[in-house]
């Protein structure tokens, strides 16, 4: 063995290695020294590897976005964004996410509303129709087509008022001239 007998002229040897530019590689017992070679390989800096568990997180929710499973989306890029906080194309997707989430929350709000509404416009219930609709403008106001069944619902619920007091006039015309 080269450097058996002394650990300092191992060390010498590393030294004058190192002093020309090279790297030491091998054992002590075989040493080598490569002239102007490469530093040894490292691995990923711990930035490197926050960033591409990011990026993991990421692709993750991107899968879930196809399916619209906003909540999983908004989780996963959650956590993304904490493993890279200064990630601008993630924070925008983040934002987008929580956009889509509120607007299906929304429209199924309003499909609720709406069909609820319809139930209660085909059992002649006008009041309780006229609140469902009111209840789906909430989520989309100036929607055409529930301000048209609101419309609709009040007119039902007047004809129906004019009705019922002509009919109430009609008994007391007939109990008064019946009490003559």
């Amino acid at each position: 063995p080269l450097f058996a007998q002394s650990g300092a002229q191992y060390r010498q040897w590393l030294e004058w290695c190192r002093s020309i530019g090279g790297t030491p590689s091998g054992t002590p017992s075989r040493p080598v020294c490569i002239p102007g070679g490469a530093p040894p390989v490292q691995g990923p800096t711990p930035e490197q590897l926050r960033q591409e568990a990011a990026r993991a997180k990421h692709d993750e929710a991107l899968r879930h976005w196809d399916r619209k499973d906003w909540d999983v989306v908004i989780r996963l890029l959650e956590e993304a964004l904490a493993l890279w906080p200064d990630n601008q194309a993630y924070a925008e997707n983040l934002r987008k996410a929580r956009e889509n989430r509120d607007n299906q929350r929304r429209s199924e709000a309003y499909r609720r509303a709406f069909r609820a509404g319809n139930e209660a416009f085909d059992q002649r219930r006008w009041r309780d129709a006229i609140g469902h609709y009111r209840e789906a403008l909430a989520n989309f106001p100036n929607d055409p087509a529930a301000l048209k069944n609101i419309q609709l619902a009040e007119d039902r619920l007047r004809e129906e008022q004019i009705a019922f007091d002509r009919e109430q006039w009609a008994r007391t015309d007939l109990q008064l001239a019946n009490s003559r």
